[in-house]
């Protein structure tokens, strides 16, 4: 966890000296040309400790908020012919037991998270567009991975799948979806709420 941290340090240091420096010009404003007097110095001088302490020994609520700083995640297909970029984090995470998922994957089930269409940008690679049942899935035209899947074309949304993100340990579901199409030997995680049929995701 402490590793995911320190990836951010150089983003954080700066943000932080971003904030001290908007500090000290609030401070200088409300003293006029005198600056700061002491009282202010000494406490603008524990804040930046207090700070620069958190980058290097991260409590649990600043990792976790580190991950939420993270503006850009990658991922790509099995052979990195295609790799995409998301601009925002993918919300609405479910786990997707419905036929049409199974198939199109080869797997039990299927991870999707969402995000918006504009927020996801593909930087390198074919995209294989699949039309069936109304909707499209979207496949890396190299070496078949399942990547994107969009309701219909006029959708703002689109839905990514979990496992093609360079990193998608955090990225655990919050519902589980289609479980009336659940294969019977696959046991399911009571943990998140639990639909038969679709939830909350549009796969």
């Amino acid at each position: 966890m402490h590793q995911r941290a320190f990836g951010h340090q150089a983003e954080i240091s700066a943000r932080i000296n971003q904030i001290l420096k908007e500090f000290l010009a609030e401070i200088q404003t409300e003293n006029g040309t005198g600056g700061a007097n002491i009282h202010q110095i000494r406490r603008l001088r524990l804040s930046r400790l207090l700070l620069v302490q958190e980058v290097r020994y991260p409590s649990p609520r600043i990792i976790r908020m580190l991950g939420d700083m993270k503006t850009t995640i990658d991922g790509g297909c099995l052979c990195g012919g295609v790799r995409y970029r998301l601009h925002e984090q993918p919300t609405h995470i479910c786990d997707c037991h419905c036929t049409d998922c199974r198939r199109a994957s080869d797997a039990p089930f299927i991870t999707w998270g969402i995000v918006k269409r504009n927020m996801l940008e593909v930087l390198s690679g074919d995209v294989r567009r699949a039309p069936f049942a109304g909707r499209i899935r979207m496949f890396a035209a190299c070496c078949g991975t399942q990547l994107f899947f969009l309701e219909n074309e006029a959708s703002e949304l689109i839905d990514m799948t979990i496992s093609s993100i360079d990193s998608p340990e955090s990225y655990s579901p919050k519902s589980t979806i289609w479980t009336e199409d659940r294969l019977s030997w696959v046991h399911l995680d009571t943990s998140p709420p639990i639909f038969k049929q679709q939830g909350e995701s549009g796969a």
